[in-house]
């Protein structure tokens, strides 16, 4: 499995989170860094993206000696990146894509992480065959988020919904995505709250299925990419 995404240190979240949750499973994956991280349990201090041009010598020379089952993308880094890691999507189209996007991570950025995601809405997700991510996220990637965007800067703790406010937005970022090339939405409850965790698996017929347990009394680090990595050992 080949994962693209920033490192860190907490293992929490990003390659570190990918590296453990794949291996547990049986895989073994082949980790490519796109930023490097400053940060605690607690949040990100700093950001650097990896240069675009090192992402694809790495990535392209992985690709061109091992056979890759299948890619999960998370924390880009900047836009060109996204745009690198597009061109390297684009020539493997029948290897599955898992896309956790981290734009909580992208929050850091400002305005940089709002092209971040609107860099990955046109380049990224029409590849992908399943994407990860919390109520406030899918709003960013479709943007609709307006004020809310900054509602929710750290990296989720899992779970799902439609959560306590955004339903009409909420569905038509759903329609926006399925409808343009994103072949599943795994909507997860970061950026909800209540007893209930709920997650939500949407794909072009509408709901797929729904799991749900007792939400954590604490913030679960990297929920999401955990998610998303043991989505692409499933």
């Amino acid at each position: 499995m080949l994962c693209l995404s920033a490192g860190d240190a907490t293992a929490g979240g990003g390659l570190a989170a990918d590296i453990l949750t794949l291996a547990s499973m049986g895989c073994h994956p082949l980790p490519v860094q796109t930023a490097a991280l400053v940060r605690d349990t607690r949040g990100i201090d700093e950001l650097w993206p990896v240069a675009p041009e090192l992402i694809a010598m790495q990535a392209r020379a992985v690709l061109e000696d091992v056979p890759v089952a299948a890619f999960k993308l998370g924390f880009c880094g900047s836009v060109e990146n996204v745009a690198v890691i597009a061109e390297i999507l684009a020539d493997y189209p029948d290897v599955p894509l898992v896309v956790e996007p981290g734009l909580h991570a992208a929050a850091l950025l400002g305005e940089a992480g709002e092209e971040i995601a609107a860099a990955l809405a046109d380049l990224i997700l029409p590849q992908t065959t399943l994407l990860v991510a919390d109520r406030h996220e899918l709003l960013r990637l479709t943007g609709l988020a307006g004020d809310e965007a900054a509602e929710s800067d750290e990296d989720d703790g899992g779970g799902g919904g439609q959560g306590e406010t955004g339903g009409a937005e909420l569905d038509e970022a759903l329609e926006r995505l399925l409808g343009n090339g994103t072949e599943y939405v795994l909507l997860t409850g970061g950026g909800d709250h209540g007893p209930q965790l709920v997650d939500t698996l949407f794909g072009s017929e509408g709901i797929v299925r729904t799991d749900a347990g007792p939400r954590p009394a604490a913030p679960c680090l990297g929920a999401g990419t955990t998610l998303a990595a043991a989505a692409v050992a499933a």
